[in-house]
């Protein structure tokens, strides 16, 4: 591992949960049901900005969240504060009232080809 991947490890400090979109299923309503969600680490920068979702519009995005492992847009995640890190809040969280994930940003670390630096914007 990098330095400048252990640089972005140590900056993300605040925990999110993480819904996967694939990982929903159908619940032959209209509807899906979501898995209990992932604990992630991340680095939650609240600010609006101008960005263009998966389907190339332009939207406002509220938050860049900085990432350690892969998203997708249409993903779901939400920052928790410190003490909801639980199985009871793991239970209790609610994936239809957290944001979607509107767009990522992949970049390749200086001189490599297999790290990142990941970029979420909700």
């Amino acid at each position: 591992m990098s330095a400048l991947s252990k640089f972005i490890q140590s900056v993300c400090v605040q925990q999110a949960w993480y819904w996967a979109k694939l990982a929903v299923t159908p619940d032959g309503f209209g509807g899906a049901t979501y898995p209990l969600p992932v604990l992630v680490k991340c680095r939650w920068d609240g600010k609006s900005q101008l960005v263009r979702d998966s389907m190339g519009q332009e939207v406002i995005s509220v938050a860049e969240i900085l990432v350690v492992q892969e998203m997708v847009a249409g993903d779901r995640i939400t920052l928790i504060t410190p003490g909801e890190d639980t199985d009871e809040y793991r239970q209790a969280a609610n994936p239809n009232i957290a944001p979607v994930i509107l767009t990522t940003s992949v970049v390749p670390m200086f001189r490599s080809t297999v790290e990142f630096v990941r970029t979420v914007y909700i």
